[in-house]
């Protein structure tokens, strides 16, 4: 059960257009110190609090101090903490129209991702996340895979034990006649080494960042997953506030802001992919043409039952190939189509 925490204490003061009383906003996510998020929410914060001129002030609690990842959506939503940084997918089912995302093979780069889910889900948002201020969404770099000996097609995977990523990419290993098995990022050297995972899917950066390449020899450099987070609100907060306070969180909460706050892991990642390439006891494979020809048509599957799951959970109404259609209208407009 949370624990009651005041997210916001703010009074507005009368109808004359002033800033209302200082408010406080608890902001949270559950990676470390050292990961670049941290260091963008906390530029986004500052910002916030210098347009508000001072009267919104931030803390912020990283690492999962206030709740675990899939908690941050219902935090936000019931005032536990002001703002909070949330998968999307962390939670099957429940935003099945976002996760359009998570289809392999599908975009290319999180900044022009970014700029594209951003502006493709904002309407939608108001209906799949409707009990909380939806404040932005980017999507990270899409991730290959790591492992100890040589992958290159889709086969390979079958009988292997698999970091399980998120639902779709859960779908693509079963398909594929692998075993997911659920492991938290840091987690995973230690899994990888005791023989508990034989593959992990992630990012280049991140993989260095939580040591998975000193357990592992190969990265096959594919977008074999996506994952997209949401940055929310709690609605009583927005509402609470006063218009230029109101005003000043509407300025931070944009597409352009989104790209802003991403932009830092997405170097993060592109840099950790450089690294390994330079790296001589380490080998980043590409597949052959033939060879991605079969992963694309091994993912086809998953187009149809994320079209689904939509038309069966989610709230808004709409036609789940439009939707798709649009979104990846928007990937080749910002050069993020794979």
């Amino acid at each position: 059960m949370y624990r009651t925490i005041l997210a916001v204490s703010a009074l507005a003061l009368s109808a004359s257009g002033a800033f209302a009383a200082d408010t406080n906003f608890k902001l949270s996510h559950w990676l470390p110190t050292t990961h670049p998020l941290h260091g963008a929410l906390e530029e986004w914060a500052a910002s916030l609090t210098k347009e508000s001129n001072g009267t919104i002030d931030t803390v912020m609690f990283p690492a999962g101090q206030l709740g675990k990842p899939n908690d941050h959506y219902d935090m936000a939503r019931d005032g536990i903490v002001t703002f909070g940084w949330y998968n999307v997918g962390g939670e099957p089912g429940r935003f099945p129209l976002a996760v359009a995302v998570e289809q392999p093979f599908t975009t290319a780069n999180s900044k022009g991702g970014t700029k594209a889910f951003d502006s493709w889900y904002r309407t939608y948002a108001e209906t799949e996340m409707a009990d909380v201020h939806y404040c932005f969404g980017f999507v990270i770099e899409p991730g290959g895979i790591h492992s100890k000996n040589k992958l290159t097609k889709p086969s390979d995977l079958e009988g292997k034990k698999v970091r399980a990523v998120n639902a779709t990419s859960g779908g693509f290993v079963r398909e594929l006649g692998g075993a997911n098995v659920p492991a938290r990022a840091p987690e995973m050297r230690d899994l990888i080494e005791r023989g508990t995972i034989d593959i992990a899917p992630l990012t280049p950066g991140s993989a260095k960042l939580f040591g998975i390449t000193k357990a592992t020899s190969y990265y096959l450099d594919i977008p074999f997953y996506a994952s997209a987070y949401a940055w929310v609100m709690n609605k009583a907060a927005y509402q609470g506030l006063s218009a230029e306070q109101k005003k000043a969180v509407d300025d931070h909460c944009t597409t352009e802001w989104a790209v802003k706050v991403v932009s830092p892991w997405a170097d993060f990642e592109n840099a950790g992919l450089e690294e390994l390439k330079a790296d001589p006891e380490y080998t980043v494979v590409k597949p052959s043409d033939a060879e991605l020809a079969l992963w694309r048509d091994a993912a086809a599957p998953l187009q149809k039952e994320w079209a689904d799951t939509v038309r069966e959970k989610s709230k808004a109404d709409v036609d789940p190939q439009e939707a798709l259609d649009a979104y990846r209208a928007l990937l080749k407009q910002n050069d993020a189509a794979y």
